[in-house]
């Protein structure tokens, strides 16, 4: 019977939600470990907004947080690690690479074929980038990858995600706005890429999965938003430097910065998003196969040099 770790981050409940999903195909069919990160200063849900903004600068930079003692067998070899994390500011969330970083991280990861379960908004192409990085640096055989994402618009879904966020309420805000987060549905359905991953791993074909996810949809890249967030990465880069300058969280002149973030984040939003829609509208239909190369980079598990 194959060995599986499933390690994960979540706060509200979806990362769970969406990886038993996932894991439900190879129940009993498989030795499944179960390993929640605990981070020593736990990240409360709901969130509050300046806690919220606080954790932008370190997100953004990698900065790990400390975590409380792994309850797995971290010198123990596993046949696949699946690894669900969300992105916070276009990078891994900070508890999530705090474990790729940890010692037990680093030592169960060596070696090891990974699966990547994104649950996130809308964005995600930097934070699995940085986490390709990060598990090529510890040894680790990064396999496939598996994206749920929420399919609201990009504003409206904006609007639904800090709702949810700052009031634990997963309703449809003002009765208008589309319920929050990754829909019920495409939760449900993600037993389908369990399946995958078992036929996979009981055949020894592990190298050979993601291109059998993509046959499953397992990913999707909008290129309006892959435009999106190579812009906002940038600038998000920028503005975590400016914000760190001024010492660690809580700190007086730090939260006068994130101040001036969260006042320039509003019409970043509501004017930047519109007009990177229309640009990169124009410019990818004169792309041709540099778009479709692109894409299928993102749609892969391989990492530029």
């Amino acid at each position: 019977m194959h060995n599986i770790l499933v390690v994960f981050f979540s706060q509200s409940g979806q990362m769970r939600a969406i990886l038993e999903r996932v894991v439900a195909p190879l129940e009993g069919k498989t030795s499944i470990t179960w390993e929640l990160i605990r981070p020593e200063r736990s990240y409360r849900f709901p969130w509050t907004l300046q806690t919220f903004f606080d954790t932008f600068p370190e997100s953004v930079r990698g900065i790990p947080c400390a975590l409380k003692p792994a309850g797995f067998d971290s010198s123990a070899k596993y046949d696949l690690v699946v690894l669900g994390y969300q992105p916070w500011y276009l990078s891994p969330s900070i508890p999530f690479i705090s474990f790729l970083k940890s010692e037990s991280g680093r030592r169960v990861l060596k070696g090891a074929p990974v699966v990547t379960v994104i649950g996130c908004r809308n964005m995600w192409l930097s934070a699995q980038e940085k986490t390709k990085r990060l598990l090529r640096e510890v040894g680790a055989r990064l396999c496939g990858n598996i994206v749920l994402q929420d399919t609201a618009g990009n504003l409206s879904s904006a609007i639904t995600i800090v709702y949810w966020m700052l009031t634990g309420k997963r309703d449809r805000f003002l009765k208008i706005f589309p319920e929050p987060g990754v829909r019920r549905a495409d939760v449900q359905a993600a037993e389908r890429f369990g399946r995958v991953i078992l036929e996979t791993l009981e055949k020894g074909e592990l190298d050979r999965l993601q291109p059998a996810l993509l046959q499953e949809k397992a990913v999707s890249v909008i290129p309006y938003l892959a435009a999106l967030e190579k812009r906002a990465d940038r600038i998000f880069d920028v503005w975590s430097s400016f914000v760190m300058k001024q010492g660690g969280p809580g700190s007086g002149a730090r939260t006068r910065r994130l101040w001036l973030f969260r006042i320039y984040l509003v019409p970043a939003l509501l004017i930047g998003s519109p007009l990177t829609y229309i640009v990169s509208s124009v410019v990818n239909l004169l792309r041709g196969d540099a778009l479709r190369k692109e894409l299928a980079y993102y749609s892969g598990v391989e990492l530029r040099d």
